[in-house]
């Protein structure tokens, strides 16, 4: 079934690589570095300069080539080759020399072998389209260094509660291939119309094959379990975590969310 979900994944990634930003200038790339930073909920970009960061299912490249650019070493991982090339193409274009990348499987990283360790691992939007997010969690603690930095981003089972139900109804309707997903998706959600975002976009939210979902208490329990402090979360998490979610689907924000913690 693994091997299955990852064939299905990569196949999708290679015909739309994601997110494939239009990116024109080097100075416009300060926009997906200050992301991360407030993300981890950092005060400035200074932090990044010197850190080695991995980033584990790196897409197209666009944060990767920005915190690079803010000094950092940076390490880049993808399953898929269309979208490797892409953030090759994005390295050739603004010359960067501290930024590798590197095709692999976040459930099973080729960088484990080597015993690598990074100050800073970052994985948002990954974990949650692998077979077993958990499983990948924990590799990736392990390419940590003592007192460095995890920060993932996943689904969450409330907040997603609206797309969730927009996507049950595209699977049951138009089976598993990707484009009659994606024509499905556009007659019943965009009046028939490409969404604004476009087709890589639509493509990622509507036809992709496998994605999971997550509650704050369950990614607790993965940074309890793995010696993981637990230190901010974008949104921002109340008391009594339900109501933090419940209050993210209500103000239709944190279907995606963000949580780091300081390995001890």
């Amino acid at each position: 079934m693994a091997d299955d979900i990852l064939k299905k994944v990569r196949s999708l990634y290679e015909k739309y690589p994601y997110p494939s930003r239009n990116v024109t200038r080097k100075k416009g790339m300060e926009t997906y570095a200050n992301w991360v930073k407030n993300a981890i909920g950092l005060k400035n970009l200074d932090y990044f300069k010197g850190k080695y960061i991995l980033e584990a299912g790196c897409g197209t490249g666009e944060l990767g080539a920005s915190l690079a650019l803010c000094g950092a070493n940076v390490v880049g991982l993808d399953i898929s080759m269309n979208s490797l090339k892409k953030a090759q193409e994005l390295k050739k274009k603004f010359d960067i020399k501290n930024w590798h990348l590197m095709q692999s499987d976040v459930l099973n990283p080729a960088l484990s072998k080597e015993g690598a360790k990074f100050d800073i691992v970052i994985s948002y939007g990954v974990l949650h389209h692998t077979a077993n997010p958990k499983k990948g969690f924990e590799h990736l603690v392990k390419l940590v260094k003592d007192k460095g930095m995890i920060s993932i981003g996943l689904y969450n089972r409330i907040g997603r509660a609206r797309h969730r139900i927009k996507r049950k109804i595209v699977n049951i309707l138009a089976g598993e291939n990707f484009e009659k997903r994606m024509q499905l998706a556009r007659k019943l959600f965009f009046l028939g119309k490409m969404p604004k975002q476009g087709i890589i976009w639509l493509a990622d939210k509507y036809a992709h094959p496998h994605e999971s979902y997550h509650s704050v208490r369950e990614v607790k329990g993965w940074f309890s379990n793995n010696k993981i402090k637990f230190i901010s979360s974008k949104p921002s998490i109340g008391k009594i975590a339900e109501l933090s979610e419940l209050s993210w689907m209500l103000g239709r924000r944190g279907a995606f969310f963000v949580m780091t913690g300081i390995k001890e």
